[in-house]
């Protein structure tokens, strides 16, 4: 299964902000979205805008411990996280799953061909997709040995 069929279908823009955008920025998406991770893009003209970081709520909660009530205004850019790990929609959940297990990440953004944004998996929705696709599995094993005469 490939991480595409996981990605509901629309448009993106609510996933991203900009770099010079401010942290209560974040915080109220947060509240307002119960998501855990924001894309942080540079404009690109016409093209998708470059991704240059993410924002979770772990890095706010960091800030504020540096920075205390002052990371309300902040720009994103000084408490992102940058090195962003992507996958495509392409790539298998096997594949998402490594990249988050490796890099210690519960969100990783998924690119098209071109680039562009198409959303952000989290390793919930890999690891239901692999629950569900484990039951679908057993459930096909049961029906086998059962029409074979054979009982489980």
């Amino acid at each position: 299964m490939t991480i595409e069929v996981l990605l509901p279908k629309g448009p993106t823009a609510h996933l991203t902000m900009r770099p010079d955008d401010r942290v209560s920025v974040a915080v109220d998406y947060f509240n307002e979205h119960k998501r855990g991770l924001i894309v942080v893009v540079e404009e690109a003209g016409a093209g998708p805008g470059k991704i240059v970081g993410v924002v979770s709520v772990a890095d706010i909660i960091r800030a504020l411990g540096r920075l205390g009530t002052a990371t309300l205004n902040t720009p994103v850019r000084q408490i992102m996280s940058g090195d962003v790990a992507t996958c495509t929609i392409h790539d298998s959940l096997e594949a998402a799953f490594t990249i988050m297990h490796d890099r210690h990440v519960l969100h990783v953004p998924v690119l098209d061909d071109d680039g562009a944004l198409r959303g952000v998996l989290n390793m919930w929705d890999v690891l239901r997709a692999q629950l569900d696709q484990a039951r679908l599995d057993t459930e096909q094993l049961r029906n086998y040995f059962l029409k074979m005469g054979g009982r489980y």
